[in-house]
């Protein structure tokens, strides 16, 4: 990963100066305090500490008008090395051809976002306190490393988009299992989006069916929203299913200029294996954007297993930094 971080410095230090006026150099940081107020076993209660769970890095160069790339690393609480150190990956790597079957229709090949729950996660806008629901349970990885294609249909009130890859997160892959990506978001009238799309995963033994909505609806000072997804895994041989399944609905409204307040809740059910299994997750927070670029959140979460016989609550102060 020193490499890497090498190379993002290598590309500001090295470009000529026509191509430097269309490079692009951000970067986006959650951190937190955190303080755990109650815990299923009562073992953890009282820890607190500061910590951050993201760093992106981000180089974007629009090399001609119609081709742009984007190298990206991440370092999160996740990934770290052997000396509890922060261990940088890739996290995009991708070339997107503009306008390649006409107007609007891109393709992108490399690591970039599938198909999934981008829209849903944009529409909240508040990725930095949790991932939407199929995130946070792990239905699919975040990004994936193939093909795809998105643009208008029908006049531009519906988009497709749709991937073909490895089902192998950042990782490049050499085996025959691949997995292919669909979606539909669809603007019925003014404020309102509805997404409806799927994926199917072929692995060694089994395979996952998903199908997955949203719908969203937003004023200049409110938003709310509903996910929804459903994805079995299918065991060959014995014909036996485990059934995963949940919802989320989430909130956001303006209290003044510069507050919001915002509320989430989770239901889901895993089935009888995973950590998660079944449960519910609640969030709340406010939101104090104390200059462009940067948001102060208050807030607790609540996640409660249904093997448990308590949830585990904690309370945070999350900083959510662009630059």
């Amino acid at each position: 990963m020193r490499t890497g971080f090498l190379l993002l410095a290598l590309a500001l230090t090295v470009t000529d100066s026509s191509a430097q006026s269309s490079l692009r150099v951000s970067g986006l940081l959650y951190s937190d305090y955190g303080y755990v107020v109650a815990t299923r076993d009562g073992s953890r209660a009282g820890e607190n500490g500061f910590g951050y769970r993201r760093l992106y890095l981000t180089v974007d160069h629009r090399t001609s008008e119609r081709i742009s790339v984007r190298a990206r690393l991440e370092a999160n609480d996740n990934a770290t090395n052997s000396a509890g150190r922060p261990s940088p990956f890739v996290k995009d790597l991708f070339v997107r051809w503009h306008d390649a079957f006409g107007e609007g229709h891109d393709v992108y090949f490399g690591v970039t976002a599938p198909p999934g729950w981008e829209t849903s996660e944009r529409f909240l806008g508040y990725r930095s306190l949790e991932a939407t629901i199929m995130d946070r349970l792990r239905i699919a990885s975040s990004r994936d490393f193939g093909v795809r294609a998105s643009g208008p249909l029908l006049g531009k009130v519906v988009r497709y988009n749709v991937m073909f890859a490895n089902n192998n997160s950042v990782n490049p892959d050499g085996d025959r299992y691949k997995r292919l990506y669909g979606q539909l978001e669809w603007v019925p009238a003014s404020g309102w989006t509805v997404t409806m799309g799927g994926d199917y995963a072929p692995q060694a033994g089994s395979e996952t069916v998903t199908a997955n909505a949203f719908a969203g609806w937003e004023t200049d000072s409110f938003r709310a929203g509903v996910e929804a997804f459903l994805s079995p895994v299918r065991e060959d041989g014995t014909g036996s299913t485990t059934d995963r399944s949940g919802a989320s609905i989430f909130a956001a409204a303006r209290v003044s200029h510069r507050v919001e307040a915002v509320g989430r809740y989770d239901s889901y059910s895993m089935g009888p294996d995973g950590a998660r299994r079944s449960g519910w997750y609640g969030l709340a927070g406010l939101s104090f954007r104390a200059a462009d670029g940067l948001a102060v959140i208050p807030n607790v979460t609540i996640d409660k297993n249904l093997t448990a016989p308590d949830p585990l609550v904690t309370a945070r102060v999350t900083v959510h930094a662009d630059f």
